[in-house]
């Protein structure tokens, strides 16, 4: 209701919102493929008016579908993307809410060194 409601008001913060918020609901129901596109569609969304918290949080959910379907490289991509959004504008949290992410999908990958050594590379 919240996603027709804001496309006929043409709202895009609220389609963003919406489709971010119904991308949860489908990766929680294990429904990644329909997450992935409701994803993709909001970081398009908040790619077209500047709103790089809500790229770097979209970015950063569809890494977390990569690495939940085991895709470790396009994981770490997506990580990385939302990572250097996030250094970007000063977003603090999202710093850490990316390396902590990132750390999770070497962790996985087997590669315990790089989760190790991260922290380090971003901390001043």
């Amino acid at each position: 209701e919240s996603l027709a409601l804001s496309r006929d008001l043409k709202h895009k913060p609220g389609i963003a919102s919406a489709l971010g918020n119904l991308s949860l609901a489908a990766r929680e129901q294990g429904d990644y493929p329909v997450a992935r596109q409701l994803l993709q569609e909001a970081l398009a969304v908040t790619e077209s008016i500047g709103a790089r918290w809500g790229s770097a949080n979209a970015l950063r959910d569809l890494g977390t579908i990569a690495q939940y379907e085991a895709n470790y490289t396009e994981a770490r991509s997506l990580f990385e993307q939302s990572l250097a959004i996030c250094i970007e504008i000063g977003q603090e949290w999202g710093v850490a809410y990316a390396l902590a992410s990132l750390g999770s999908v070497d962790l996985r990958a087997g590669d315990r060194a790089a989760a190790d050594s991260r922290p380090d590379r971003f901390i001043s």
